[in-house]
């Protein structure tokens, strides 16, 4: 029989089996504190209210659309050991090649699975958002179970830098397992992150204006990048690490030993010049599963991105693509290449 009393260590103890690097487990209501810094993040940035309502607001109230929650299990892992693709890497958020959410061939993935039939065994109902998009707010979650903090440029750190991600689950018990980081605080003088966000997206520390995030613009926002934004992406054609590479806290925490199932295999697709001209297929069946922000109806996004790659880091070979795009079926994708061609007067 299952000591109840000792069930929280015993989630602990399964979670590092499993492979992660740290486990810890809150009541829902310590997230009520995350719609309060919600509130504070949205007053300088009203024109982010709508979105935030939809898309950050829910996860404050778990209990909400699970009315039977409790407690939240929160888990950190780490993906710094793995290696990147060559020369085109710098194109693509780290994260987003290690994404393990919908990659079923990883174990990673598989470990998730297991731990869900673990709480079960314990006799705990319990949820998992399999879609990808988790049950609560991570890092606000995994600070206050103390497995790390959020640090100046608004992402969560442990031991591992910020090169982690993280897992939760609602479950019907009340448990409570806090750990204290040993982590020492951003120095108050250091703005290294907010000097590296060339759109200027991180206005202050811990504050992000996520419409000027190069991450957002390239993956969620639905819509072209605003012009006088699209020279400061640079190269980037899917998520940005800029904040994270600058940041001293992040010295030495990637180890890049192992090998990660299938990158350098997707890897071939996303030159520019193959990203321009993706068809349907592969992205319905390599791209879009591995990259999944971008939707199934915005292929056109892939080819805008490449194009603002290309018009910022040009090279004689892209104008050929530049001046067919001027021409594309989608009215978007006419209109960033119409703007590159003017910005390269070709």
């Amino acid at each position: 029989m299952i000591n109840v009393n000792n069930i929280e260590e015993l989630i602990k103890k399964k979670a590092l089996e499993l492979g992660y690097e740290a486990c810890g487990i809150i009541k829902v209501e310590e997230m009520k504190s995350y719609a309060e810094r919600l509130n504070e993040n949205v007053e300088p940035f009203p024109e982010l209210k709508s979105i935030y309502k939809k898309l950050l607001y829910p996860y404050a109230v778990p209990q909400e659309s699970h009315e039977w929650a409790k407690s939240i299990i929160i888990c950190v892992s780490r993906y710094g050991q793995y290696k990147l693709p060559d020369n085109i890497s710098s194109q693509i958020g780290k994260h987003y090649w290690f994404d393990v959410r919908k990659a079923k061939n990883t174990e990673e993935y598989n470990n998730r699975i297991l731990f869900d039939n673990y709480l079960n065994t314990l006799g705990l109902k319990a949820f998992r958002d399999d879609l990808g998009f988790g049950t609560t707010a991570y890092k606000w979650a995994a600070q206050k179970a103390g497995l790390g903090v959020i640090r100046k440029n608004s992402l969560f750190y442990t031991n591992s830098g910020s090169w982690v991600v993280m897992d939760s689950w609602l479950v019907d018990k009340e448990m409570e397992l806090i750990d204290t980081p040993s982590l020492k605080p951003c120095p108050n003088a250091c703005t290294k992150c907010q000097d590296a966000c060339r759109t200027k997206a991180l206005v202050k520390p811990y504050t992000v204006n996520a419409l000027k995030c190069i991450t957002y613009l390239t993956s969620i926002a639905d819509d072209l990048p605003p012009e006088e934004l699209r020279e400061k992406i640079g190269g980037c054609i899917y998520g940005c690490d800029a904040c994270q590479d600058a940041c001293p806290m992040n010295k030495n925490c990637l180890s890049e030993e192992e090998d990660f199932p299938d990158v350098n295999k997707i890897a071939e697709y996303m030159s520019l010049e193959n990203v321009f001209n993706m068809d349907d297929k592969i992205f319905r069946e390599i791209i879009q599963p591995k990259f999944w922000y971008i939707r199934e109806r915005n292929l056109w996004k892939w080819k805008a991105n490449s194009i603002i790659a290309m018009a910022n880091n040009f090279e004689s070979k892209y104008e050929k693509y530049l001046k067919i795009a001027c021409d594309d079926e989608h009215e978007k994708v006419r209109e960033i290449a119409k703007w590159a061609c003017a910005k390269l007067s070709i």
